[in-house]
């Protein structure tokens, strides 16, 4: 287990008590911090990845504008989300280190649903936390290693923090 498993164990049912709507708003949210928070993230990895976050994020933040707790599934959403998955796992240029993997793990947590489950927001603030770890190199991973990466430790508090206010109006 991760240290972010032990540490936002604390904050679960603040999430699980979330509405579709809310739910969903936290995981836009997760997935926006994640971006600011590691602004290099998206420059180093494939210009198609790129490309699919930003258009997810601004279909999603239609969808929060609107009130709606999905994006749902545009034309095509599908296959270029297998495409992007399957080019990413087979392209030399990219890198498991970049952590691409894990943002597209989270932006698909945007789409497909007929409302955002609770569970799938704190699936995303996990995948934006494992995005950053797995940037941070750490050669052996355990609770004690992340706790010594000051970057780690602000990211879980930071997204305790977005967890907290997710429930508010």
């Amino acid at each position: 287990m991760y240290l972010w498993d032990y540490e936002m164990r604390e904050v679960r049912p603040l999430v699980d008590a979330l509405s579709p709507r809310q739910s969903f708003a936290l995981a836009v949210r997760a997935i926006r911090h994640l971006l600011t928070f590691d602004q290099d993230l998206l420059a180093d990895t494939n210009p198609a990845i790129a490309d699919f976050a930003r258009r997810s994020l601004d279909l999603a933040d239609e969808a929060v504008a609107a009130g709606r707790d999905t994006i749902g599934e545009p034309d095509g959403y599908a296959d270029e989300a297998d495409e992007l998955l399957r080019d990413y796992s087979e392209d030399s240029a990219t890198s498991p280190e970049d952590g691409a993997d894990a943002v597209i793990m989270a932006l698909l947590n945007l789409y497909g649903e007929a409302e955002m489950a609770p569970s799938h927001a704190y699936e995303t603030l996990s995948s934006a936390y494992e995005a950053v770890l797995i940037r941070q190199r750490i050669w052996v991973v355990t609770p004690e290693t992340e706790r010594e990466n000051t970057t780690l430790v602000q990211l879980i508090a930071q997204q305790k923090d977005l967890v907290r206010a997710a429930g508010t109006p």
